[in-house]
Formats: structure tokens, C-alpha cells, sequence
């Protein structure tokens, strides 16, 4: 098993969209969990990772993406990141719970020990 995660950082630098990519060794497909936090909440890294995680080990085994991403691209959260995460978070993310998910050129470098952090 396989597990990876990356965030998008606010301009504080706190965590609020956390990526978990997770891959059976003996399976070729990758799935995507998604943990977007609320301005009104705190960021925690730890619990971002944990409903990341989860979400991507239900796509595994459920075998369907699940939760659509129902945020704006005007929301306090899009809006605390700069231009190009808009764009990038609008494009890669339309559910939370991914089943064999078509990864970015950013997602292959680091399921292939690349930088694992953004």
C-alpha cells in the first residue's frame, strides 16, 4: 500500500485542502481523498490527513467516487488561496472520494517518491 498527501496552504500558511492519494501495491488504480477545511474552523494537519485518508480508502473499496466538491470558487476558502490553486483545485477536485482517479503530473511525481509537499 502506497499513501501520499499534499496541501494547499492559505496565505498563513495553514493547511486547508488536504490530498490523500492511496494505491494498492498489487493494483494499478489510485484513488483521492479530499479534506477541505472551513475558515470558521481551525486547520489541523493530523485531522486533515485522517478525512483525507478515509475518504480515499472508501473510494478503494466502495469502487465509486462519492461526495461531490460543492464549494464556490468565490468561498472564503478558494478565495484565501491564490489564482492559480483556484484554478488547479477546480480542475482536479470534483469529489471528495475518488475512485481511480486521473492523477496530475504533480500527483506522478510524488506517488514516485518525488516532493511530497506543495
Amino acid at each position: 500500500m502506497k499513501v501520499r498527501y499534499y496541501y494547499f496552504r492559505d496565505k498563513k500558511n495553514r493547511p486547508i485542502i488536504t490530498v490523500c492519494l492511496f494505491k494498492k501495491e498489487e493494483n494499478p488504480l489510485v484513488h483521492r481523498g479530499v479534506s477541505i477545511c472551513s475558515l470558521k474552523d481551525d486547520p489541523y494537519k493530523v485531522e486533515g490527513r485522517q478525512i483525507a485518508y478515509e475518504r480515499a480508502l472508501r473510494a478503494c473499496f466502495d469502487q465509486m467516487s462519492t461526495e461531490m466538491v460543492n464549494i464556490r470558487l468565490d468561498s472564503p476558502e478558494i478565495a484565501a488561496l491564490d489564482t492559480v490553486k483556484k484554478t488547479m483545485t477546480a480542475f482536479w477536485f470534483p469529489y471528495k472520494s475518488t475512485f481511480n482517479a486521473i492523477l496530475t503530473d504533480f500527483e506522478r511525481r510524488i506517488l514516485s517518491g518525488g516532493e511530497a509537499t506543495q
